[in-house]
């Protein structure tokens, strides 16, 4: 199978000009903007997981941190989480498992152990129907591809019943780094 050979980003630019040389230079610049955002949207529909599970909804969506370097990956992540049934519950703790993947393989895990008190030091309430509880955090990875995925531990607050709600796997890409065939 033949490989398509890159071309650096200026003389894309140029040959594009050329192509459309009775277009304006603000429109061509404009469509650019536009391919620069569907595939900063593409990225991120790839890292995000969403997750229904005892009448919670759970949306994960990952970033990797501008501060990133070669050997430290820093993956930033925005859980979303909203009560969608009654009745009113807390959420108690979580616990998370952090993979790094090398090669296809897992290589290593860090684990935020089950039942960890809160979030963010936090314990929110969520009410039925009610609004979206949000909050972000970030973890230290090694490689560049890498995914997430663990539990909520809430409380039914009528009948104080503990339960659990899954967190589906998420990605963490460093899409900067070039994936070798």
């Amino acid at each position: 199978m033949k490989k398509n050979p890159k071309i650096p980003t200026k003389q894309l630019c140029r040959l594009i000009r050329m192509e459309f040389e009775f277009a304006t230079t603000e429109n061509v610049d404009r469509g650019f903007a536009a391919l620069q955002i569907i595939r900063e949207l593409l990225q991120s529909s790839f890292c995000t997981s969403i997750s229904n599970s005892n009448n919670i909804r759970v949306e994960v969506t990952t970033h990797k941190h501008d501060l990133s370097d070669d050997k430290r990956r820093i993956f930033l992540y925005r859980v979303r989480m909203q009560n969608t049934a009654a009745p009113k519950v807390t959420l108690k703790g979580r616990g998370f498992h952090f993979a790094n993947i090398d090669n296809g393989e897992v290589k290593s895990v860090h684990e935020v152990k089950k039942y960890q008190p809160g979030v963010v030091g936090l314990f929110p309430e969520l009410e039925p129907g009610g609004a979206c509880f949000e909050y972000q955090s970030w973890v230290d990875m090694e490689t560049a591809d890498a995914f997430m995925e663990g539990c909520y531990e809430f409380q039914n607050d009528e009948n104080n019943e503990l339960f659990e709600v899954d967190i589906g796997r998420t990605q963490m890409r460093d899409f900067s780094v070039q994936k070798s065939n």
